[in-house]
């Protein structure tokens, strides 16, 4: 509550702080050293410790790589709704319906609606998002389906063209998944799915705002170009959240933590 004269048992001493209303996470997909795909338990583990970084509201973001992986996760997210800390506000599927030809990338599959319903065990209702490279979707059928069932197509991992994305915007979609580094590099000699996002004015675009991910004059570009109310900062949290700093495993991969960033070995 707001207002004059408040009074309550519990007193917090804030005096020289900052009070924000929570933060609206939309990018998390592990946390508290667990996975999503863990356990009911894990999830509820992952929203007890959000409240710690201010998030007080989230749409949890399983690994959807496998059918096996996916149904798995998304049981556990609903099991676990209504449990104490943060608020999973509907689940963000991050679908291996990406069009990457770097190597760290698996060869992307193609979005069609039977395979979705498969990933989320034959259930829409808790899905507000999926991620969809838009060049995949020759015919927009998978968009128009997604849009109809109030289901937001996130465009991103695209190596599309300013064609592609136009046309994936004109069906609907109105976010970017993060935004420069899901995308290719600019390069003036190409016609490609990052300068399209720039020109889209529909799109808003989540970015991961660490200077690490994403150089700080291209988070400001993005600002000139989109305003900032377009722009959606987020984590892209991983399980290893609030720990230290070292060696971990990730999915069968060494890695390091290392001032907040989880790295390859290499």
């Amino acid at each position: 509550e707001i207002g004059k004269k408040i009074c309550d048992d519990l007193v917090v001493e804030a005096s020289g702080k900052l009070l924000f209303p929570g933060f609206i996470e939309n990018h998390i997909h592990a946390g508290a050293n667990v996975s999503l795909s863990d356990s009911k338990e894990a999830v509820e583990k992952i929203c007890r410790v959000l409240p710690q970084y201010g998030i007080t509201s989230f749409t949890p973001t399983p690994i959807a790589s496998t059918i096996e992986e996916s149904v798995k996760a998304i049981r556990n997210i609903r099991a676990a709704k209504g449990c104490l800390g943060s608020d999973m506000l509907g689940i963000y599927l991050y679908s291996p319906y990406k069009n990457r030809s770097i190597t760290y990338y698996d060869p992307p599959v193609i979005p069609t609606v039977e395979h979705t319903l498969e990933l989320v065990d034959h259930d829409l209702s808790d899905i507000f998002s999926i991620l969809v490279a838009p060049e995949l979707d020759k015919d927009h059928k998978w968009i128009d389906y997604m849009i109809a069932h109030g289901v937001l197509p996130v465009i991103g991992f695209s190596e599309g063209t300013y064609k592609d994305i136009h046309e994936a915007v004109t069906h609907g979609a109105t976010l970017t998944d993060h935004f420069y580094n899901g995308f290719p590099p600019l390069d003036h000699h190409y016609d490609n799915a990052t300068c399209a996002c720039l020109l889209e004015e529909k799109l808003n675009f989540q970015m991961i705002f660490d200077g690490i991910h994403v150089a700080v004059p291209y988070i400001k570009l993005a600002i000139k170009m989109k305003g900032i109310d377009h722009i959606l900062p987020v984590s892209d949290v991983s399980k290893f959240v609030g720990m230290p700093d070292g060696e971990y495993d990730m999915d069968g991969k060494r890695v390091f933590l290392k001032n907040g960033a989880v790295r390859n070995i290499d």
